[in-house]
């Protein structure tokens, strides 16, 4: 940070006690959108740019505090003794003031992206607060503390536009945030020397020798971290390529520029001045980014679904053969939800009545039904092939569909062309309401389809409940039949009998 003149109007002394030069750190934000592939979505897009606003104000407040707290302490950093609090030129009471008033105010601008964005916001601002008056005192809890606060950046950048969120992104930035710590709590032991002490008490815990080897372990967790998350099998089943490999030389080179930096041109006190000033470095994160952004742009893979979904949804179908699916329907004039409802309430009643079991019913509705449903003469064919051959019933959608081209060998090429230009091409064209309204009504045909095999079963069960009445109903008839006839007989041979008592009555 360049020297700062004692003389400073209000708003100058306001907007550096912001260190607005400090809020790339926040660019972790963007992270979860951009491996997400709905980084160029302009939802998403705006998402993530409100979310970096917010942390840009919160990191504001925390510097405001934190330069309060370590007033007497920046005095004697022979940098940090420029800064507008340490220097005068803004009054410490008027930045807690002013803290105050931007904390609150981005907790409540943070309720426009959702609770758990207000949480993770409320995390943020609670972590570093903590840290500012007690964390930074404990040894090795000072620097997983600001890491810690990466980690939060990047799950709001996830949780702003509700995209599940990769925990090899969360172990890789809090492997490089406690490299970047380390390193800085190393540049501040050695640069101050005697001072150190005075400057941060923590600091008398620390030596460079162990800081060495503290660094040492991160530096080689975070290569191997990264090295394979980029060729996880689950990274290339995500993404469809092998080719995030590639940016493995990028973050090889950017660690080791940046410990040659540490040591030898004996920088690291502030992770983003270097970031800034050193060309070389960059120029490597400026490519890496960007191959990492065309590899998996590019690459085939399809968008992460965002958890936040519509009113048709089906999270728990497990397909035609499973649990009965739970769902949200609606159709012109028919409720299916409250069918659904009464047919499993008539199958739970006939379950109670003892009738036919779960077990039996299918059974029964594995075979022809042609000769037990007479006289409807309904036909289970289309029960016997959603049971047996399930992969008629294709419900499936692939996202990647949208971008083939059946013009053979020319259709390859143009294929080709459509996936390299997809981030441009999304900027004039969104795909992914197409793509989300297919795959919505892929959902309400499989629950269709379940709802079909559901009213099959049901058919099934009335008409073999018919088929046991209409036999109960002719075992009665015969009874009744067989009755009639005894009493017919009975009743002729009474007649028989009273006969010759009347004759010899009449002698």
């Amino acid at each position: 940070m360049a020297a700062i003149p004692r003389r400073l109007n209000p708003l100058q002394a306001v907007w550096l006690s912001l260190r607005p030069h400090q809020w790339t750190k926040n660019l972790v934000v963007f992270a979860a959108p951009a491996l997400s592939m709905h980084l160029f979505e302009r939802g998403p897009l705006e998402k993530s740019v409100l979310g970096f606003v917010i942390f840009c104000a919160l990191s504001g407040t925390v510097y405001l505090l934190n330069d309060v707290a370590d007033l007497e302490r920046d005095r004697l950093h022979p940098r940090k003794r420029l800064r507008p609090i340490a220097s005068g030129a803004l009054s410490p009471r008027v930045a807690v003031v002013l803290s105050l008033g931007l904390g609150l105010g981005s907790l409540g601008l943070s309720a426009l992206l959702g609770l758990r964005f207000v949480l993770c916001a409320a995390a943020y601002l609670a972590l570093n607060i903590l840290y500012s008056f007690r964390l930074k005192e404990i040894v090795i809890v000072d620097v997983l503390s600001v890491s810690l606060g990466f980690v939060l950046r990047a799950v709001a950048g996830g949780v702003a536009i509700a995209v599940p969120i990769s925990d090899w992104l969360l172990v890789c930035t809090l492997l490089l945030a406690v490299f970047l710590a380390l390193a800085k709590r190393r540049h501040e032991l050695v640069s101050l020397t005697t001072s150190a002490t005075g400057h941060r008490k923590i600091l008398a815990e620390y030596s460079p020798y162990l800081l060495d080897q503290m660094i040492s372990v991160v530096t080689a967790s975070c290569l191997i971290a990264y090295a394979v998350y980029t060729m996880a099998p689950e990274t290339v089943q995500k993404y469809r390529t092998e080719r995030l490999a590639w940016t493995i030389p990028f973050v090889l080179y950017g660690i080791f520029r940046y410990l040659y930096l540490v040591h030898q041109k004996e920088k690291g006190g502030s992770p983003t001045d270097i970031l800034v000033t050193d060309l070389p470095l960059l120029l490597n994160v400026f490519l890496w980014a960007l191959a990492l952004l065309w590899i998996v742009y590019t690459a085939g893979g399809s968008p992460m679904p965002l958890t936040r979904c519509g009113p048709i949804r089906s999270p728990s179908h497990r397909g035609c053969g499973g649990t009965p699916v739970t769902f949200e329907i609606r159709a012109e004039g028919v409720d299916v939800e409250q069918v659904m409802r009464e047919i499993r309430a008539a199958i739970e009643e006939k379950k109670k009545a003892g009738l036919l079991t779960d077990e039996e019913i299918r059974e029964v509705a594995s075979r022809p039904l042609r000769p037990v449903l007479q006289p409807h003469d309904l036909k289970s064919g289309l029960l016997a092939e959603l049971l047996e051959r399930p992969s008629r019933w294709n419900f499936d959608f692939e996202t990647e569909a949208i971008y083939r081209s059946s013009r053979g060998r020319a259709g390859r090429v143009l294929e080709g062309i459509r996936r390299l230009l997809r981030p441009i091409q999304k900027l004039f064209w969104n795909p992914t309401p197409m793509i989300a309204a297919l795959s919505r009504q892929k959902d309400v045909n499989a629950a269709y389809a379940h709802l079909l095999h559901n009213l099959v079963l049901e058919v099934t069960r009335l008409n073999l409940e018919v088929v046991d009445l209409k036999s109960r109903t002719l075992q009665l008839q015969g009874r009744l039949e067989f009755q009639a006839r005894r009493e017919k007989t009975l009743e002729t041979m009474a007649l028989g009998r009273t006969a010759p008592d009347r004759e010899d009555g009449t002698a």
